[in-house]
């Protein structure tokens, strides 16, 4: 099977107000996304939108390079620069091309027929993008899906998730740029399950939402097929002839030959299906793909050649395409245990960067912890050392404070001590002081009316001033 994927760029985005000289290189480098120039012009388109202040070009012209290396097949530089892409998207709030570049590399992994590292990655890709709630990232991964069943030969999963894709598109309301697309891959897998019906109403579907009038060549393309597989191999044949004429380069030679492929098989013109069979293998190898990309052709021209009576010809492609089938085979199972082995050592790196990232946490909490006790330490420290300096009670003072009672708990509220024994003792005291004067007028009169009566001893004095109970502090705020 053959899928074109154009550059992204080229279909989703408008430049209405985009400076001339960076959509002029921005152009340049989508039209010429396999020409090694386009690493130092994106450098260039990055440099300049950056003087712009033209964030949105800057993720761009990094995007741009991401794509270079996808068109090119150089795995290892996509993979290294992905990273690169998502960060600068992150930290920019261009959230958009995190997910366009990963996509690529899923795209990649299916185009290679690397399928458990593509859904492996498109797991990630979906779980990254339920985080986010970035919908069309969700929608990007139904067709995903759609493209990896297709490519493994499982045609209801693959209608499912188209399906999927489309419906989700709609209900939520997302660009529908490329929603032609879906209906036509959705009609592919319609009609090699031979569910006609509904693929002609796919087909319908999507030339109702072309973005482009360019885009209607490939749903043509389709109808073409569409209407040969049901026996209609007369239309077939002049809408070939209505695409030949008109679609000015928009289908590529092997489109246009499997085109042919099919109006000959269904119309039983065995020589021309053989013709057209040739010139398909030559586009093909022309564009560098290996003869197991297109075994399915040899079984095809096989069964040409019988139908024409040239068994001969026909035993040797037979037995050319089950090489190629066993090939096929064995290269899968090799490449599925390189998967599964790479898988290995992402899980196992993954657990070793998990590992690293706790222990850090771990080292920056401990150090934390550190600080705070050091911090509190000098804190008490410095404290003491600027507090004033009170002067030893002197011994009468701390002997008085030993005896003197604690009377904080009088004070219904436990708050505002010092005013409040302050009050106490002024009550105290001046009660004390009235006591006295009135003790000794009533002494002065007894003394007077009564001369033969004796004052009272000093020990006498003394052991009822310890019956009254011991004195009041003159400074009530050093109470307790």
């Amino acid at each position: 099977l053959f899928i074109r994927i154009p550059s992204g760029h080229a279909q989703t985005e408008t430049y209405k107000n985009v400076d001339s000289t960076l959509y002029a290189y921005y152009r340049w480098c989508n039209n010429n996304i396999r020409d090694t120039a386009v690493l130092s012009k994106a450098d260039t388109l990055f440099r300049l939108s950056g003087e712009k202040h033209d964030i949105r070009m800057q993720a761009v012209a990094l995007s741009l390079k991401a794509d270079h290396y996808y068109f090119n097949n150089n795995l290892d530089s996509l993979k290294a620069w992905i990273p690169r892409v998502q960060d600068f998207a992150r930290k920019n709030d261009q959230i958009k091309y995190y997910y366009f570049t990963w996509s690529r590399l899923i795209l990649y992994y299916t185009k290679q027929a690397q399928y458990t590292l593509a859904q492996y990655e498109l797991e990630q890709y979906m779980s990254q993008a339920e985080k986010d709630n970035y919908k069309p990232a969700t929608a990007e991964a139904y067709k995903q899906l759609g493209h990896i069943y297709r490519t493994r030969g499982l045609k209801k999963p693959a209608v499912e998730y188209y399906r999927k894709a489309i419906d989700f598109i709609i209900q939520n309301g997302l660009n529908t740029f490329h929603l032609s697309n879906l209906y036509s891959e959705l009609a592919t897998m319609l009609m090699d399950l031979q569910r006609y019906p509904e693929a002609a109403e796919a087909v319908e579907k999507g030339k109702a939402c072309i973005p482009l009038p360019d885009y209607i060549w490939g749903l043509k393309a389709k109808e073409t097929h569409l209407l040969a597989q049901t026996g209609q191999t007369d239309k077939a044949k002049a809408l070939f002839n209505e695409i030949k004429d008109g679609q000015n380069g928009n289908l590529s030679e092997i489109k246009l030959a499997e085109i042919e492929v099919a109006i000959y098989n269904h119309s039983h013109e065995y020589g021309k299906m053989i013709a057209a069979i040739d010139k398909l293998i030559r586009s093909f190898e022309r564009e560098g793909y290996k003869e197991s990309y297109f075994y399915y052709l040899y079984e095809n021209r096989a069964a040409a050649y019988a139908a024409l009576g040239n068994f001969e010809a026909a035993y040797r492609d037979i037995q050319h395409y089950t090489e190629l089938y066993h090939k096929q085979v064995n290269d899968d199972n090799e490449k599925t245990l390189g998967e599964f082995a790479t898988l290995l050592d992402v899980n196992r790196l993954n657990m070793e960067k998990a590992e690293l990232r706790q222990q850090a946490q771990e080292e920056r909490l401990h150090r934390t912890q550190l600080g705070t006790i050091v911090h509190s330490l000098a804190g008490r420290f410095l404290h003491r050392g600027n507090a004033p300096h009170e002067p030893p009670p002197r011994p009468r003072e701390e002997s008085r404070r030993r005896e003197q009672p604690d009377e904080r708990h009088l004070h219904p509220q436990h708050h505002a001590r010092d005013q409040y024994a302050a009050q106490l003792h002024r009550r105290i005291c001046g009660a004390g002081r009235s006591l006295g004067r009135c003790r000794r007028r009533r002494t002065t009169i007894l003394y007077k009316h009564h001369p033969g009566k004796q004052r009272l001893s000093p020990e006498t004095r003394g052991r009822r001033a310890l019956y009254r109970g011991p004195r009041i502090l003159r400074h009530p705020a050093r109470i307790g």
